[in-house]
């Protein structure tokens, strides 16, 4: 069994991602990664090693610059990462590539997986 808890935040109205509190993980149903993320070009975040139907928690661990991340085939930037913030998304086994670039300075990634019950 593995086990993501997720804290969330109301502000002003708007639910946020704040932080991963705690992963517990047992079996081979939970995948970690910290990936650092630097300006310029973007960098590829592989996603060929999630479990199946899982969800994606991408949580910037930097306290001040934020990350973008978008689709490889498209560059439509899916989402923003607010410095400390994080999101998590249904895993699209069709997709086994993002990237992700830093907007000031490199920040530390953290990608974590855990496959839904």
């Amino acid at each position: 069994m593995a086990k993501l808890t997720i804290r969330l935040t109301l502000d002003s109205g708007h639910v946020a991602f704040e932080s991963v509190d705690e992963v517990v993980t047992e079996g081979s149903q939970y995948y970690e990664h910290k990936q650092v993320i630097t300006t310029g070009a973007s960098q590829s975040i592989n996603m060929a090693s999630m479990p199946a139907g899982c969800l994606v928690c991408l949580q910037n661990k930097d306290a001040t610059n934020f990350i973008t991340v978008e689709e490889v085939s498209t560059t439509t930037k899916a989402l923003k990462l607010k410095p400390g913030r994080s999101a998590v998304l249904p895993y699209d086994p069709t997709v086994t590539t993002l990237k992700a670039f830093a907007d000031t300075a490199s920040c530390l990634l953290q990608i974590s997986a855990v496959q839904q019950a």
